[in-house]
């Protein structure tokens, strides 16, 4: 275990694996034979996770796993090639921000999601049940939300959203082979 507490923001980058679940206390555990190249550390109320020593060139899959277990959070973002996978999250408001080929996936219920992504990462929050959500994508960026009263959403160069959920469409912006579908 590595000593965290009052956390309500995970921040992941460069290859590490983040499997975050909801509980009553703060945990992390860092498993694998590459658990020692991970550093995990407090940055005011966000949890930084990242690699000790990146290479310059290439970023490889560490042989690890990083397990978060928080009671709430309020913010997921992943960058460089990093994966966040939280399952039952329960949030009011959560922001999901995924970036560099990096991924998050989600699932639980919110009140409301904003959630950005851009050069090629992907946030799939189909399974993320929200009363509305605030989308962006850039970059090829892929994500996939779901709102069940109201959604906006902005795609641009190869940005793709997919709302479903049944959320009326707000504000709505594609351009430059953006893509929007609300299903």
């Amino acid at each position: 275990p590595r000593d965290v507490s009052n956390f309500s923001a995970i921040a992941a980058s460069d290859a590490v694996l983040v499997e975050v679940m909801t509980g009553p206390s703060y945990a992390v555990t860092v498993t694998g034979d590459d658990a020692a190249r991970i550093t995990t550390r407090m940055d005011g109320d966000t949890l930084r996770i990242h690699m000790t020593n990146r290479p310059w060139f290439g970023n490889p899959r560490l042989d690890a796993v990083v397990r978060v277990t928080a009671p709430r959070l309020s913010s997921i973002s992943a960058a460089r090639g990093a994966t966040v996978r939280a399952e039952n999250v329960v949030a009011d408001d959560m922001a999901l921000a995924a970036a560099m080929g990096a991924a998050i996936r989600v699932s639980g219920t919110c009140a409301h999601v904003d959630v950005s992504a851009a050069m090629g990462a992907s946030v799939n929050a189909a399974q993320f049940a929200c009363a509305s959500a605030n989308v962006s994508a850039s970059m090829g960026a892929e994500v996939r939300v779901n709102a069940s009263q109201t959604a906006e959403a902005s795609a641009s160069m190869g940005g793709d959203i997919s709302v479903v959920g049944g959320a009326q469409r707000g504000r709505t912006a594609a351009s430059m082979g953006g893509a929007i579908r609300f299903n």
